[in-house]
């Protein structure tokens, strides 16, 4: 009885340590595989990073002229007409720069 259980013990390690070597092997391809994904998403970024960093340069050089424009009619208007458009700028300033900062926040997590 002694020889079997030994046996089955050295059958049971066996075991373990082939399923260990093929988890080991499944563990370091799925690495290889994060570090493919990781690596393609790498090079997506850098290849739009410019095209999205030109689009922003735009829409800011737009908004500034517009902005430009704006403020040049608004001296053309009488106090409260002033009054009231700055107020309705000033809101939908604050609106951007809460989406502003949310971004922010997802892209800091």
């Amino acid at each position: 009885m002694s020889e079997s259980k030994s046996s089955d013990r050295e059958a049971a390690g066996k075991e373990i340590k082939e399923a260990l070597r093929l988890l080991n092997q499944k563990l370091e391809k799925m690495g290889k595989d994060i570090q493919v994904v990781a690596d393609k998403t790498q090079k997506y970024v850098e290849a739009k990073a410019p095209v999205v960093e030109s689009k922003i340069d735009e829409s800011m050089e737009r908004a500034s002229k517009e902005f430009k424009r704006m403020m040049s009619s608004l001296d053309k208007q009488t106090r409260p007409q002033q009054s009231q458009v700055l107020k309705n700028y000033k809101a939908f300033l604050e609106g951007q720069l809460t989406r502003v900062e949310r971004r922010l926040e997802e892209l800091g997590k």
